[in-house]
């Protein structure tokens, strides 16, 4: 595939968590097809793993451009639209893709007037999850711009449709992935060699998360189990809280927190299950690349995660909030050396259904499409 030496520039707030690891695959996989790519970061939202890799891919020609955007809605977005505006100019850029809420909606917004190019907007789940103030915004700029808006999961396309914050013609589905073998590799090549746990949670401790489930959840496992062992993998602004409550309820040492780590593939691999209690979600790489270990995910019945996890099959998938239904579903999966054998197998055989490698094809073929309509004067959605 021919990039024709395209200019891109990502624009990102929240740079940690899945939504780093997507605009990473992706810029290193469109460099690789010769697109010319700089990405326009908030520095109070990036994560230490952002960090290192925006060495790496530095050191390889993509542009990291300091751009201060603050997660909560204010005045002080007006100034980031002038700025990205500005930024615009200066890199001259044929396609602006945006990813998550803020930056989709202070990105849309500078481009009105602006900017002649293609943009693209990647939600990475519904402003409407985070408030109704994040959804109604989403909804007003999808009738004033002309972005084209990509779900990374079948069920969060849906979900996009279903609420209408786009029109049809503007939506694209390109489903996200990962790369089996990398992941294999880094399991085994990390410098620690945690100790085996039975559950893991992956990710920040957020309310995304829903850790105060997690905990419910754990406290009823272990009433039934003393025996069992926890891990969180990650930090996060809801510790303290979470912390409290599993020391209120007396299992704080069936518990490790690991804090940010530099590879999360090693504790990945040495768990025998792992727990995704998530108020919403648009994938799930966790996930995922636990199934690519073989280790399966109890999960909530949220976009993304329901794409991954075929109940009974290669998890199992729990309501949001249900603490009991997660704990007794972790407890039958503990229980049955067949069924953790069969859930393992099947995860594994899943897996390779969702290749970061379709997924940046997808990407270059949608840039592609709207630079050549819009310079032909086409009128593509």
């Amino acid at each position: 595939m021919a990039s024709k030496g395209l200019r891109v520039t990502h624009v990102v707030e929240a740079a940690a968590g899945g939504v780093r690891r997507h605009i990473f695959d992706l810029a290193r996989g469109l460099r690789d097809l010769g697109f010319v790519q700089s990405v326009a970061y908030s520095p109070a939202g990036a994560d230490g793993a952002f960090l290192n890799g925006m060495s790496e891919l530095e050191r390889t020609g993509v542009t990291f451009v300091p751009f201060p955007l603050q997660h909560r809605v204010g005045l002080a977005d007006v100034g980031a639209v002038y700025r990205l505006r500005g930024e615009l100019r200066r890199l001259r850029p044929d396609v602006l893709h945006l990813h998550s809420s803020k930056a989709g909606a202070v990105g849309r917004l500078a481009a009105i007037g602006a900017f002649a190019g293609a943009v693209v907007y990647t939600p990475h789940a519904m402003g409407s999850h985070v408030g109704w103030h994040y959804g109604a915004v989403e909804w007003v700029l999808g009738r004033l711009t002309r972005a084209t808006i990509v779900a990374v999961s079948p069920s969060e396309y849906d979900e996009l449709r279903r609420w209408r914050v786009s029109s049809a013609a503007r939506l694209r589905q390109i489903t996200s992935g990962i790369d089996v073998e990398e992941v294999e590799r880094l399991s085994r090549d990390g410098d620690v060699a945690p100790e085996p746990v039975d559950v893991s949670v992956c990710g920040r401790i957020s309310r995304q998360k829903d850790p105060l489930t997690v905990a419910r959840a754990s406290a009823r496992v272990i009433s039934a189990r003393p025996d069992t062992r926890f891990r969180w993998i990650g930090d996060g602004d809801m510790r303290v809280p979470f912390e409290r409550v599993l020391a209120r309820a007396g299992i704080r040492d069936h518990w490790s927190i690991t804090g940010w780590v530099k590879s999360a593939y090693g504790y990945l691999a040495a768990t025998r299950v792992l727990w995704l209690a998530s108020l919403y979600e648009s994938f799930g790489y966790a996930t995922l690349e636990g199934m690519a270990l073989g280790v399966p995910t109890i999960g909530t019945h949220v976009a993304g995660t329901r794409d991954l996890i075929v109940d009974g099959e290669t998890g199992f998938l729990v309501p949001v909030g249900d603490a009991s239904a997660l704990a007794e579903r972790t407890l039958t999966y503990l229980s049955d050396p067949s069924l953790q054998k069969s859930f393992s197998e099947r995860a594994r055989a899943r897996c390779v259904r969702f290749t970061n490698s379709g997924m940046i094809r997808e990407t270059a073929a949608l840039y592609l499409l709207l630079h050549e309509g819009r310079t032909s004067g086409l009128q593509l959605p």
